[in-house]
């Protein structure tokens, strides 16, 4: 798109005119003034490939997952199908690891393989804890997430386009006093654009939880605030949400203590704006039916997460299968939130 009319902003008006594509031309007018040289359509950025698709775009990191299983000496290991085991909780005693810039360098890596992996999102978050002085027992976990890696080396994310109207769907869970040293809680979420994944975390809570129900709270505020952002950010780009978002969480009493108006003193001030949004309208609480075909998948995001993708009960994260919306209108109704909750069979 090219705006042929000068753009104006607070201080007056501008003489240039503003491009969103690049206009015809461009690339040769520059490849006279400059030696530049023309590499095509996006196939390699920053170890990210992107792969076209008949109906998509495929994005992995398969190179750069390769050259971290060189760098371990792991290229030829036997591949497993789980990144944790999840019974097996990290702790900070033990003997030391005898090569900690290999530990962290190896963390690193695997940090920003989540980008593309979001199914070891929860295991490096365990072993990334551990920068300072970690020990041979988190260097065997991260062993096991690089095995796994082996066995995942061509799995990405996949995007495709639609003339369909796309839901913002998150799942939450948290795992209440999971740190042995700390017992601080930890809390995961992934938010989906329709059948696409778009946001996902999995991070340490910051405060100890005395019960699961807090810890479950903490986990709708932080997904919340996330879901706003997004829900901000669509609209930015001009992009629709047909329906109300959906904030899907599996304990009851934290659904019930996000409306209720009584104080609860030992919940930090800052997590009551979850609250403040329900008493304004931008939520609002309901069950949804155990039929739900959003029951089909798993709401343990990254915390009890035991993948083999080979088996059909996993399909929370569809890596392959996921659809991207494309823009359709700006919905003039202001956006509302739909909190459901989720049975686990």
């Amino acid at each position: 798109m090219f705006d042929k009319h000068p753009t104006g902003h607070e201080s007056g008006t501008l003489t240039k005119h503003v491009c969103m594509e690049q206009p015809p031309g461009f690339t040769r007018k520059l490849h006279s003034e400059f030696a530049t040289k023309d590499l095509g359509s996006l196939n390699y950025f920053l170890g990210l490939e992107a792969s076209p698709t008949p109906d998509g775009l495929f994005i992995s990191q398969l190179k750069y997952a390769r050259d971290i299983l060189t760098r371990a000496q792991l290229l030829n290991s036997k591949p497993i199908y789980t990144p944790m085991v999840v019974s097996q909780h990290l702790i900070v005693d033990g003997s030391p690891f005898s090569d900690p810039s290999l530990y962290r360098s190896l963390v690193g890596a695997l940090q920003y393989l989540t980008i593309t992996h979001p199914d070891i999102a929860h295991a490096v978050n365990s072993v990334s804890q551990f920068l300072h002085a970690p020990i041979v027992d988190h260097f065997l976990a991260i062993k096991r997430i690089l095995r796994y890696v082996k066995g995942t080396l061509h799995f990405g994310l996949t995007f495709r386009p639609s003339t369909v109207p796309s839901a913002l769907v998150a799942y939450l869970d948290a795992d209440w006093a999971s740190c042995p040293d700390t017992h601080r809680s930890t809390s995961g979420y992934s938010i989906y654009l329709g059948n696409n994944l778009v946001s996902w975390s999995a991070k340490k809570q910051p405060t100890v939880s005395r019960s699961s129900c807090e810890s479950e709270y903490r986990a709708l505020a932080m997904t919340a605030a996330e879901l706003l952002w997004l829900t901000h950010l669509l609209h930015d780009l001009k992009v629709p949400i047909p329906q109300q978002p959906l904030l899907l969480c599996d304990n009851k009493s934290a659904i019930f203590l996000s409306s209720n108006p009584v104080s609860h003193k030992h919940v930090e001030l800052d997590y009551h704006f979850l609250r403040e949004l329900v008493v304004a309208g931008n939520f609002a609480p309901s069950m949804c039916p155990p039929t739900s075909k959003l029951l089909t998948s798993s709401p343990k995001v990254f915390l009890n997460l035991s993948l083999n993708f080979s088996n059909p009960s996993f399909t929370f994260i569809p890596i392959r299968r996921s659809t991207y919306r494309g823009v359709l209108r700006i919905l003039s109704l202001p956006l509302r939130f739909t909190i459901c909750i989720i049975f686990d069979p």
